[in-house]
């Protein structure tokens, strides 16, 4: 019963940072996490998660510093272009979503 009550209070602190799109969010966010601090190429996302290019840029802008309307992002990843391949994007955790992680689940 703890660890259902453990896991319960960490979905409820997980849903404070995902919004509507709560599902594919936090599954994008739990597989840049589990290869942290290794940065993640965001094809692979797309491709592991079964998601739609649209769906992982959509998420990707969200948790960045400025989100696809434009508005502040929620900052907890960043993403970089591959020097050898320029259209290839890499994303890692950021220290402020290491803090939000790491908040979440000790």
């Amino acid at each position: 019963m703890k660890k259902a009550s453990n896991v319960l209070a960490m979905l409820q602190e997980l849903d404070e940072v995902i919004d509507q799109r709560g599902g594919s969010q936090a599954k994008f966010l739990m597989y840049v996490a589990k290869h942290h601090p290794n940065p993640v190429i965001l094809k692979d996302v797309q491709e592991a998660l079964d998601l739609t290019q649209g769906q992982i840029s959509r998420i990707a802008r969200e948790f960045h510093s400025v989100n696809s309307e434009g508005q502040p992002g929620k900052n907890l990843i960043d993403i970089q272009f591959d020097p050898y391949a320029p259209r290839t994007k890499l994303i890692t955790l950021n220290k402020n979503g290491e803090a939000v992680l790491k908040k979440i689940f000790n």
